[in-house]
């Protein structure tokens, strides 16, 4: 039978493999859980951005506007002595890092930021569109990379385009996951597929879920849309003007819209995700499928504002580099 869960990256067996080849990594996240983050010496966590361009094109994505932004005074990837020396620094403290971009396998010396983090004894996981996986896969596993997070919008060629405008992309993730599986060593790295939930996919959730299987995947997340309304926005910048704190919102703003998705369109999306759970139990059995299954969709994709239980935690434990 399928596992429907609440999104949780690794598998305690996992768990236990990765605590084993990175203790202090273990440790720190034990001392996270246990203490709080107000507790932490050190960033918890560290997004690493490794290089600021895409070979995608996503029309819902403005993380490139945000990047332009940032861009008036760098323009182009990070140097590799500031990747030595963040590791060098987070080998210290066990903080677990994420290797960002842009597109991180843009990234020349890719290969030699996961030998370091290895070399260190740390934790990361690469997070891809997957469009040169294939391409740099032997590089990736025999640097020694844990984790592998590949995105997937679509589940065919035609709907993988609407994502990222690059025509053959659904195959080359299909080929570049297949060589990740073919060369890897044990269970490393671990390969984890996330889709986002958008306009062009959100019918069509569970014939993602069966193109994810037959790529022979078994972990499978799935991520509600990241928007921000009129409202959202306004309360952004005055919280900007009377503290100083805050950047531009890596986030789809929506201008004159109370919300991403219209009530009948979540209705939709209910019945997506409602088909995906009846599935499960033949169709995938041992995949898991890990979604936030308790979320009020009605209330998420609304101009309601969140309470405080929703309060962004990644200001206390992350840093992005």
């Amino acid at each position: 039978m399928a596992r429907i869960g609440n999104s949780r990256l690794i598998t305690p067996n996992e768990a236990l493999r990765l605590s084993l080849a990175s203790p202090r990594c273990a440790v720190n996240a034990l001392s996270y859980r246990l203490r709080g983050k107000s507790s932490l010496r050190f960033p918890h966590r560290i997004v690493l951005s490794l290089a600021n361009r895409c070979n995608f094109a996503c029309p819902m994505c403005n993380i490139g506007d945000a990047r332009a932004e940032r861009q008036k005074d760098f323009r182009g990837d990070a140097p590799f002595e500031v990747v030595e020396r963040t590791i060098r620094e987070a080998g210290k403290y066990g903080s677990y890092v994420d290797l960002h971009g842009g597109e991180p396998t843009l990234y020349n010396r890719l290969g030699d930021t996961i030998a370091l983090l290895t070399k260190y004894r740390l934790l990361a996981y690469i997070t891809t569109n997957g469009l040169n996986l294939k391409s740099r896969a032997r590089e990736m596993v025999e640097a020694g990379l844990k984790v592998l997070l590949i995105s997937l919008d679509g589940w065919d060629e035609e709907s993988s385009y609407e994502r990222g405008l690059v025509p053959g992309s659904f195959a080359a993730i299909q080929d570049g996951i297949a060589e990740v599986n073919r060369i890897r060593r044990g269970i490393f790295p671990i390969v984890r597929v996330s889709t986002v939930i958008t306009k062009a996919n959100y019918q069509h959730l569970d014939q993602i879920a069966d193109a994810v299987y037959s790529m022979g995947v078994r972990r499978w997340f799935i991520q509600n849309y990241f928007f921000m309304t009129d409202g959202a926005m306004a309360a952004h910048r005055q919280m900007k003007l009377e503290t100083g704190i805050g950047d531009q919102v890596a986030a789809h703003h929506i201008p004159g819209e109370q919300s991403y998705f219209k009530p009948h369109e979540v209705a939709v999306l209910k019945d997506s995700l409602a088909r995906i759970r009846a599935k499960a139990n033949d169709s995938y059995r041992d995949m898991r499928v890990d979604f936030d299954w308790n979320l009020d969709l009605d209330a998420y994709y609304s101009p309601r504002r969140p309470g405080r239980s929703s309060a962004c935690a990644l200001p206390f434990d992350r840093i992005d580099v």
